[in-house]
């Protein structure tokens, strides 16, 4: 065995023992269970070290030096430690499983059809159906709609040989993909599934889903609704004469006939999946990430089986797609892990810091107005997202505000909106974001391109119009501006 695959099974084998540990801690709540699993993690980073890239290597080290530095400083952070260490095994476990389902869709044949169907929609609908479709799928599915749909967009694109053209091939994709992309990050506004609305309410006293969902829901509607004018005159303006980028990649008559056949595999894909997944959030009672981590890399086994056509070597092809899902989909999501379980880490530490306290004696100078506080809260997100600081850092340091919002007698529920609205803008903006580096990982394009370049405009209007929002309700609720 090489030393290659020596540190790949080693790297496989301690994200095994993260899942567990992390899955045995949610049902029996012993701390030996998470730390074993943050033991594991760190094995796998250290056995993966030479697969990061620099920048997320120099942002390991600046983690363990500041975790150093707070110790030689005497502070008491042994509970922000573990927190940050079991949410960091949580992210690392729920990637784990989206990597899985990644690498089984990637191989289906089913996937290329996908992109039959969207290709067989009239262009003009084109975007309102993967938005709104990607919304809704994202809701019931997470990042698994993201991945599955970003790999049917670019294999179906890819594959139509109607468009020769590479810049044109190339804008058709950025119109669906831009499509996905902020119908995946303007679902997790609104879905009771989504880990943005799980740390809302958990972080804002007060806060219910059923309060928020009138306000996400109109956000998520008008976000469709601009996107897709700014998708028409992005088309407009790039389209020569004659032109095939609008051109559906199969006759429309045809399309008519054959769309349900297509559909109908891709439906019972999806319930299978999403049934599995609600049903182990009911019979275990347990979290629906944690129902994630258990029922997705189950699913995406069967799925990888059943896409073997050598049926008289099945012993073979069991080895070769169990192998193949461990090592090019299971644990090969290096950067992402690295990424997330070092920024949430990060978050906690930070938020772990700074007292309500604090928060109020700074605040009680009068500095900030109560509306310009929320809307400056709500541009640090994006902003600190481009440079680099992942949006749950940002976002669990924001919500400490949440005591003083209460007692200015500011609309809680204004508040939350703008950090859940400001906080989906980024997770399709920012390069560091995760929907951003599954897409860009899924269509090989880089994060900067699929992020800042094909998402800013529409991100910056968005922004724009929550914080003319913001106004708005402050001045309704009699706020002081």
């Amino acid at each position: 065995m090489s030393r290659l695959s020596i540190r790949q099974s080693a790297a496989a084998l301690a994200l095994f023992i993260v899942v567990a540990g992390t899955v045995g801690f949610e049902f029996y709540q012993q701390r030996a269970f998470m730390l074993l699993a943050s033991g594991a993690l760190v094995v796998y980073f250290v056995t993966s070290l030479t697969r990061l890239n620099r920048d997320l290597r120099v942002l390991l080290l600046g983690v363990l030096l500041g975790v150093a530095a707070m110790r030689l400083l005497g502070l008491d952070i042994d509970a922000a430690l573990f927190e940050g260490a079991a949410r960091a095994c949580l992210f690392a476990s729920f990637l784990a499983a989206l990597g899985m389902l990644r690498h089984a869709a990637q191989g289906s044949s089913l996937i290329g059809k996908v992109g039959d169907i969207v290709g067989g929609v009239k262009p003009s609908w084109r975007y309102l159906l993967l938005n709104g479709g990607g919304q809704f799928l994202s809701a019931l599915l997470a990042a698994g709609a993201l991945n599955i749909l970003s790999t049917a967009v670019h294999r179906g694109n890819q594959g139509d040989t109607a468009v020769q053209r590479p810049d044109m091939r190339l804008l058709r994709e950025r119109r669906m993909i831009t499509a996905v992309l902020r119908g995946h990050c303007m679902a997790q506004s609104w879905a009771p599934t989504s880990m943005f609305v799980a740390l809302m309410l958990a972080m804002v006293p007060g806060l219910q889903w059923r309060l928020l969902l009138p306000y996400c829901a109109a956000m998520a509607l008008l976000s469709l609704l601009l996107g897709w004018v700014l998708d028409q005159l992005l088309c407009s303006r790039h389209r020569p004469v004659a032109s095939p980028v609008d051109a559906p990649m199969q006759p429309m008559s045809a399309g008519k006939v054959a769309l349900f056949p297509l559909l109908a595999p891709l439906l019972v894909l999806f319930s299978v999946l999403c049934g599995l997944t609600f049903g182990l959030v009911l019979w275990l009672d347990v979290r629906f990430v944690i129902a994630v981590v258990i029922g997705f890399p189950l699913f995406s086994i069967a799925w990888s089986l059943l896409q073997q056509r050598d049926l008289p070597s099945c012993p073979a092809g069991l080895a070769e797609a169990f192998r193949s899902q461990l090592f090019d989909g299971f644990s090969s999501q290096y950067n992402e892990i690295g990424l997330m379980g070092s920024s949430v880490f990060i978050g906690v530490l930070v938020a772990s810091r700074i007292s309500p306290e604090q928060i109020d004696a700074v605040l009680a100078t009068g500095i900030f107005s109560p509306v310009g506080l929320v809307i400056a809260a709500a541009w640090s997100i994006p902003v600190l997202g481009l440079l680099g600081v992942n949006p749950m850092v940002t976002v669990t340091i924001v919500a400490g505000l949440s005591n003083y919002i209460v007692q200015v007698h500011f609309p809680v529920v204004v508040f939350a909106v703008a950090l859940l609205g400001a906080w989906c803008v980024t997770a399709g903006l920012s390069p560091f974001a995760q929907p951003v580096l599954i897409v860009s990982r899924n269509i090989m394009r880089g994060p900067g391109q699929v992020g800042f370049a094909w998402n800013g405009l529409y991100s910056l209007a968005v922004m724009l119009i929550l914080t003319l929002w913001v106004y708005w309700e402050a001045a309704v609720a009699g706020s002081v501006l």
